[in-house]
């Protein structure tokens, strides 16, 4: 039993190089280099899943400071615009995705080979 749990901490434990190597360093500056100069359409496109939980968070501290204020008629009318918004939203991204789909694969053309 000692020697598995010895075998499983080997597995789980990776040893980070004391120093970064020349080529990492220079690898991370063009990857930053890349992001920066992203347009914000493509950062969006790049990077969905962090552009939804900027926008989750931003909602909620906007619920949080309508609630602070005791307002909730004005919670209701966010909520509100915010469920269209994103119905419209999630709409066209579908209307979109299925209109790409049905143009690329009439488009397709499998490769020929010849012989």
């Amino acid at each position: 039993m000692a020697d598995l749990d010895n075998k499983m901490e080997d597995a789980n434990h990776i040893e980070a190089p004391e120093k970064p190597t020349k080529i990492l360093i220079e690898n991370a500056a063009i990857g930053s280099q890349i992001e920066h100069e992203l347009s914000p359409w493509e950062a969006i496109k790049a990077y969905p899943v962090a552009v939804f939980w900027c926008l989750m968070v931003s909602m909620c501290v906007v619920m949080v400071n309508t609630f602070l204020r005791g307002t909730p008629g004005v919670v209701k009318t966010i909520l509100n615009s915010f469920r269209r918004a994103m119905i419209s939203f999630l709409l066209g991204t579908f209307l979109l995705i299925q209109h790409l789909r049905k143009n690329m694969a009439s488009s397709y053309r499998p490769p020929t080979t010849t012989s």
